[in-house]
């Protein structure tokens, strides 16, 4: 699966992930997807509301994510998934965001800071099973 990423998204997500730090930042990834590719035509971020944990951690707020999803059914684009920051980590899916999932088939998106770089991948979720993702090449457009 290939991923277009617009590289003014990626520019959001490397910001909002430095303003959170040292917690993780959050929101939900609006485009459309078929068979061989998704196009995000942008992120909404939403603040942070995990409980607790929120340097591990992430929950994006449900209320934006019923917003969004009213919005799409009047056209507008469909919640393809989940972007997220890995303060002071690695831009991979960690066993916290794995049995965290509840979506079958989103995207995610992480986005890491590591030795002062900021590496960005992506994963698409399994269509039958929340826990389960593939690796997804980004293509910057």
């Amino acid at each position: 699966m290939i991923i277009h990423l617009p590289q003014p998204v990626v520019r959001l997500f490397s910001e909002e992930a430095l303003k959170a730090v040292p917690e993780e930042a959050c929101g939900l990834l609006l485009g459309y997807r078929d068979d061989k590719k998704i196009i995000i035509q942008g992120c909404c971020f939403t603040d942070n509301v995990a409980t607790e944990g929120r340097t591990h951690t992430f929950e994006v707020d449900p209320t934006v994510h019923l917003k969004l999803q009213r919005e799409a059914r009047r056209n507008g684009p469909q919640v393809i998934g989940v972007w997220h920051s890995h303060p002071n980590g690695e831009a991979r899916l960690s066993k916290t965001d794995k049995a965290l999932s509840i979506e079958t088939g989103w995207l995610w998106v992480v986005t890491a800071f590591q030795n002062n770089t900021v590496d960005h991948s992506a994963y698409v979720c399994n269509d039958r099973d929340s826990h389960v993702f593939h690796d997804a090449k980004i293509l910057l457009t």
